[in-house]
């Protein structure tokens, strides 16, 4: 598959043009990786994961995408199993006008009457599935998995009961499934499609397309308001990338990704580690009250004021948040 196959899979402009102006190629394992991270919904990635299988000559990749998804349809089809002993809360994952961000709004025997009652509330909502004790031997037990490239000794450590979930699946406003996570399937069936990115399509190291550099103001392509600055140089990644490879330290997907400070709502800023293929420039208006706050940020990591300077632009904005209530950045 050309690159224009993998264009459709990276949410920046700014990453596309890029790769369109350097002539980036990828191999299909490579966009598979893409698509897996993608962020779709579950039946579109597993439609586009075919139409990569069918169109590919990588007979490997082609075997692991049909592992792959015959597992998440098993961990699917064991989620759904109730024997009478797990019950199934529902939150809402966004605000609206009938609940609050994160509220438990029921309680039920299965995850169809769960769907049903979703149906049409047009909000993002995770089902938790937990278990109820004294019902069924043994527990499901939560356990913490350590990747075998990077340690030793026992890499599965079960933990006490906490009363955690055993499984949760997120979907969509319109009740498509987009991410998940269970311990009810075993280890064994979990190795099979998971080596923490050693041969795997799924979390496979490779270098992401990345054109920002030290001090550009950004946003996540799909969260206009997610505003924050690049403190990872393209010089400092390079040299980052040389001695790893130098070292043939082991990677994965995820270290493929580059810090960006964001801008929190109460003024301050997080660091975060994201995909470089996520990101676009931001360009704000004049009258937008952050836009100062950030230029002052990026003119400080990139050595062109003081941390004074940037100190008085950073209690001027903290002034104006005291103020009167701004909402979209006015």
């Amino acid at each position: 598959m050309g690159e224009n196959g993998a264009l459709k899979y990276i949410k920046s402009k700014d990453v596309r043009t890029h790769i369109k102006c350097t002539g980036l190629q990828f191999s299909d394992s490579e966009i598979g990786t893409l698509l897996f991270h993608s962020g779709m919904p579950y039946h579109e990635l597993h439609r586009a994961l075919k139409e990569l299988a069918e169109k590919t000559t990588d007979q490997e990749l082609r075997r692991q995408i049909g592992e792959r998804i015959a597992y998440d349809e098993r961990c699917c089809e064991i989620f759904r199993i109730n024997d009478g002993s797990f019950f199934f809360e529902v939150c809402v994952d966004g605000g609206s006008k009938e609940w609050a961000y994160g509220e438990a709004v029921g309680h039920f025997a299965s995850v169809e009457l769960v769907l049903a009652f979703m149906e049409g509330k047009n909000v993002p909502f995770t089902i938790k599935k937990y278990q109820i004790l004294g019902l069924r031997d043994p527990l499901v037990k939560s356990a913490l998995r350590l990747n075998p490239r990077l340690f030793s000794g026992k890499l599965v450590q079960e933990r006490s009961y906490e009363g955690a979930p055993v499984s949760e699946f997120s979907y969509d406003a319109d009740g498509s499934l987009v991410r998940y996570w269970t311990d009810e399937i075993s280890d064994e069936e979990r190795s099979g499609v998971d080596d923490w990115g050693g041969s795997r399509f799924e979390n496979r190291f490779f270098p992401l397309p990345n054109p920002f550099e030290l001090g550009d103001i950004v946003r996540v392509a799909d969260d206009p308001d997610s505003l924050g600055i690049v403190e990872t140089s393209r010089e400092d990644w390079a040299e980052w990338m040389r001695w790893v490879r130098k070292r043939k330290l082991p990677l994965d997907y995820y270290d493929s990704f580059i810090r960006v400070e964001f801008l929190t709502e109460q003024g301050t800023f997080i660091h975060s580690h994201i995909p470089p293929i996520d990101l676009e420039r931001a360009t704000l208006d004049k009258t937008d009250h952050r836009k100062e706050l950030l230029e002052a940020g990026s003119r400080m990591l990139t050595g062109q004021i003081s941390l004074e300077c940037f100190s008085c632009a950073y209690h001027t904005y903290q002034e104006e948040l005291r103020g009167p209530k701004r909402k979209n950045g006015t």
